[in-house]
């Protein structure tokens, strides 16, 4: 063991000096075919891992080179010919480094010692996932200015990775008519909440299962399941008919409902236009949730909740 750590340690200060495309390269490839070589073998993953993480800063070293020089990322040009081929470096390849070599320094080393803490693989997808979850975070951070404000109570019906059935095109597919987010953009939104805070989560047949993950992400504790019973609903090719709509209740901190009288977790509502959700939801959360209120992703301005959205009015006349 003491012999494969000098190797180990001799490979990190050559990937240090080393200067070059061409010299992370054969390093690189060298620490994969290690890793690849004594897994068969059987080795640990301790071993493993230690490939694994000089590939990793191999990558990321060279996905830095590659963003710094606009000649090799445009293929070449008369003066200076130099193209990805070249160093033997596919497009796709070229595309991951420089996502990796995207993830501050800081971080990856706290990414890689959380991995090894875990005794899990040391992954470059690994880092390529941590990567494109740092930029859904910056482009919340840049695009979504939640309020200052800290609530008592949110509600939040997300944009889900849905599309909407027209029923008139039998089950031909049709875009929703707003934006739509992935799951992990969901998951990352930072949410305006007091530490004492009571949340209710609107969800989707499709998507219940990954709310309650989501809710937890959050910093919420789950605590039942809210259905809105509604006259009709659409029915999907060869699946029973949807007359119902979930809404998870999810807890932060102390915080006792204001009155629970006549507080059923079924309720009755008349359907309304896609993602309206009923008067008479909103006038249940009035009563038994306190102050200070928000709805997020919020459609139509109802008093006793502050707003958050890019389509706050979209009902305001109908």
């Amino acid at each position: 063991m003491t012999t494969e750590l000098v190797h180990f340690d001799a490979a990190r200060r050559e990937l240090a000096l080393a200067s070059n495309i061409d010299e992370i390269k054969i390093l690189r490839d060298k620490a994969e075919a290690l890793r690849q070589y004594i897994r068969q073998q059987g080795a640990s993953l301790e071993m493993q891992n230690q490939c694994a993480e000089i590939k990793l800063k191999a990558e990321r070293k060279a996905g830095e080179m590659i963003k710094d020089d606009p000649d090799i990322r445009q293929g070449g040009s008369k003066f200076h010919d130099v193209t990805l081929n070249d160093y033997g470096i596919t497009n796709l390849q070229s595309h991951r480094w420089q996502l990796e070599a995207s993830v501050p320094e800081p971080i990856l080393e706290q990414h890689i010692a959380e991995v090894k803490a875990k005794g899990e693989e040391l992954t470059s997808i690994g880092v390529q996932r941590l990567a494109a979850r740092l930029q859904r975070k910056e482009y919340i951070d840049q695009t979504l200015s939640m309020p200052t404000n800290k609530y008592r109570t949110i509600i939040i019906d997300p944009p889900w990775p849905i599309q909407k059935i027209e029923r008139e095109v039998a089950i031909t597919q049709q875009q929703m008519d707003y934006q739509t987010w992935d799951l992990d953009r969901i998951r990352d939104l930072p949410l305006p909440a007091d530490d004492n805070c009571h949340l209710y989560l609107w969800t989707t047949q499709r998507y219940l299962p990954s709310s309650f993950s989501i809710l937890q992400a959050w910093g919420f504790a789950y605590i039942f399941t809210m259905v809105w019973h509604k006259n009709g609903g659409f029915q999907p090719f060869n699946l029973p008919q949807y007359n119902c709509e979930f809404c998870l209740f999810g807890k932060k901190g102390d915080l006792p409902f204001l009155d629970t009288k006549d507080f059923f977790t079924c309720f009755n509502g008349g359907r309304r236009e896609h993602s309206r959700k009923p008067i008479e939801f909103y006038e249940l959360i009035k009563r038994v949730s306190p102050e200070p209120r928000i709805e997020i992703f919020s459609r139509e301005k109802y008093d006793g909740f502050d707003q958050y959205g890019d389509e706050t009015n979209r009902f305001e006349n109908s």
